[in-house]
């Protein structure tokens, strides 16, 4: 066991006056440098800056990783009287219920904002779309020059960011230090945010020695929140002394042996699972263990990708209520990592963890708990398979800072920084097919700060290489980089959906390598929908099946193969590989297979045979 030292922020000092922001805030909205990286512990109130930024008028695009938290944010500007819209699918999909056009709706929001200032929350993927120039096609002009007329382009939670979104973030930092040098004055400012960075910013900031520099270090701002350990008068607390204690067993196993602690006290407690798997086939058990608790089934709330799309309710069939918010009835709030960005649960001292991906996602779970001046405890699960970052925090002992806690943990998050390089290259090579006049800007921009050539080379090259093809070659060749190009349009890498409909449940939306890999094969499939007779529960799998991944190839062949589903992003890119350079011996357009099999080892990308069409934005 080891306590993580109570902490808070002090005001910033301006000369004798002491300001209402944090140091961070204060210098957030004050920073002359066109692109700033900030570090800030969770509730340390990073969004609270473009709020007050947003309530003087300004305009802020605010870039948020998760549908919940674009909410919670929503709800944060509502109470502070700062006219906010939410983009994403939810919205879209709500609009088209009421017979309006999403973007159509959006640029009047936006028009809006002109005379009020305010905030746009957006998801990465209603950003990504409208780089890529789909309002166009309702709008029949872009929508992206009235965004670049914000003050400030955010984005929070910055480390949820994969390698695949380097392309896409190094576009707006380009654009905003070129436009900085031109016309500093009206230039937005783009902003990372986060309490757990990752290696992607170094990446984005350093040179590449295979193909390009990145951004010059001048225009850079790196800066972290100022911590103080302990409590003053004066002091704005983010967190009370937290107990992490190593609890033994798996979640179920650890709500058994410690949940009683928190509930007969009839505080709040938070039930995180890594497993959207495990949790749905332990619902049953939950609502039985918190049942002897006192706790009512209507009295927890699930959080998590699919049930809070189920109209309420859980599809467990539990009872257990489900959505984005918990209300303050809901006791126990059982979830998966889609809480680490961010979502704030008033009233929670306790939790019980998995210790989740890496690092960085076990930290943002440890921040849920005892926000502002109370304590908190917190138990870790035990899982069969120990990952670093538990075994290093397994052994700690004693009082420790947020600070030494971080140190001790490093690297929190650690990406593959050559994949995300050459993805990034890549999607700048996409961007010169999908919206050539904004590349050609893109361009320029480049050119006037950065003596190295620009990215794109490799994907580059291998349109050039396909153009000395054989006429069948070009034909597959074609179609294979075409795809490979909507491929790059997906930032975050996510698998196609499916609709399932269970017993009595309406028709909702899986993950289609979900579905294949934990549920049983459907009865019957109508109108393209999964149907099942029995509920979600009933359709579990003992174990999890491999799933078929089937890929296209350059030479015109498929790939297909089954993988686990934890296999699928690792093992699947290098037989990928491996498989399109067998094909291209001894054909005619050899040098370009091979290229295509290396541009796959490069980057890791998995060209699918089938691919949606569109996603709801």
């Amino acid at each position: 066991m080891f306590i993580i030292h109570a902490h808070g922020i002090p005001p910033h000092e301006d000369g004798n006056a002491t300001s209402s922001l944090s140091p961070a805030q204060y210098r957030l909205l004050a920073e002359p440098k066109p692109i700033r990286i900030c570090g800030a512990p969770t509730g340390a109130g990073k969004t609270y800056a473009f709020l007050q930024a947003a309530r003087q008028g300004q305009r802020v695009v605010f870039v948020v990783p998760t549908q919940a938290l674009a909410r919670d944010i929503g709800h944060s500007a509502s109470r502070q009287g700062v006219e906010a819209y939410c983009w994403d699918g939810t919205q879209s999909a709500e609009l088209r219920a009421n017979g309006k056009e999403p973007w159509s709706e959006r640029k009047s929001q936006w028009d809006r904002l002109r005379s009020t200032g305010g905030m746009v929350v957006i998801t990465p993927e209603t950003l990504g779309a409208i780089l890529l120039g789909k309002p166009q096609r309702v709008l029949h002009r872009q929508l992206l020059p009235d965004l670049l007329q914000a003050q400030h382009i955010v984005f929070d939670e910055a480390h949820t960011l994969t390698a695949r979104a380097l392309g896409f973030l190094h576009f707006w930092a380009v654009l905003a230090v070129w436009w900085h040098r031109k016309e500093p004055e009206r230039a937005p400012k783009l902003t990372l945010l986060s309490a757990t960075h990752g290696n992607l910013f170094q990446a984005l900031c350093e040179a590449d020695s295979d193909e390009a520099s990145y951004l010059p270090p001048e225009a850079v701002a790196f800066f972290d929140e100022t911590i103080e350990n302990g409590r003053r008068e004066g002091l704005r607390m983010l967190h009370g002394d937290v107990e992490v204690h190593i609890g033994e067993g798996d979640v179920l196993a650890c709500v058994r042996k410690y949940a009683a602690e928190p509930l007969s006290q009839n505080e709040r407690l938070l039930i995180l699972y890594d497993s959207l798997y495990k949790l749905t086939r332990e619902e049953d058990a939950l609502r039985d263990l918190l049942g002897n608790y006192g706790v009512k089934p209507k009295e927890c709330f699930l959080i998590n990708g699919q049930d809070r799309k189920a109209s309420g309710l859980s599809l467990g069939g539990t009872g257990f209520e489900a959505g984005l918010c918990p209300q303050t009835k809901h006791r126990v709030i059982i979830a998966t990592s889609c809480v680490e960005a961010g979502v704030n649960i008033p009233g929670l001292r306790y939790a019980i963890l998995d210790p989740g991906l890496d690092a960085a996602a076990l930290l943002q779970r440890i921040g849920r708990v005892a926000r502002g001046d109370v304590d908190g405890k917190v138990w870790l699960t035990t899982p069969e398979e120990r990952p670093s970052h538990w075994l290093k925090l397994e052994k700690l002992t004693g009082r420790l800072t947020i600070a030494d806690l971080r140190r001790h943990l490093e690297p929190l998050r650690d990406l593959p920084v050559a994949h995300a390089r050459r993805l990034g290259s890549a999607y700048w090579s996409m961007l010169s097919r999908k919206q050539p006049p904004l590349y050609a800007g893109l361009l320029r921009g480049h050119e006037s700060i950065s003596e190295a050539k620009a990215p794109g080379g490799f994907l580059n090259g291998l349109h050039a290489a396909l153009a000395g093809a054989s006429r069948r070659g070009q034909k597959y060749g074609r179609e294979w980089l075409n795809r490979v190009d909507r491929e790059l349009g997906d930032l975050r890498g996510f698998s196609p959906s499916v609709l399932i409909r269970f017993a009595d449940y309406p028709v909702i939306e899986y993950s289609l390598e979900w579905a294949q890999a934990y549920l049983e094969k459907p009865k019957s499939i109508e109108n393209d929908v999964w149907l099942y007779r029995k509920p979600r529960g009933a359709c579990l799998l003992e174990r999890p099946r491999p799933i078929a991944v089937s890929l296209l190839c350059p030479d015109g062949s498929d790939f297909a193969r089954e993988y686990l589903l934890r296999d699928v992003r690792k093992q699947a890119p290098r037989d990928y590989a491996a498989h399109i350079r067998r094909r291209a011996k001894g054909l005619p357009d050899e040098t370009f297979l091979l290229m295509a099999a290396a541009f796959i080892e490069a980057t890791g990308l998995l060209v699918r045979e089938k691919m949606e069409d569109d996603t709801v934005i």
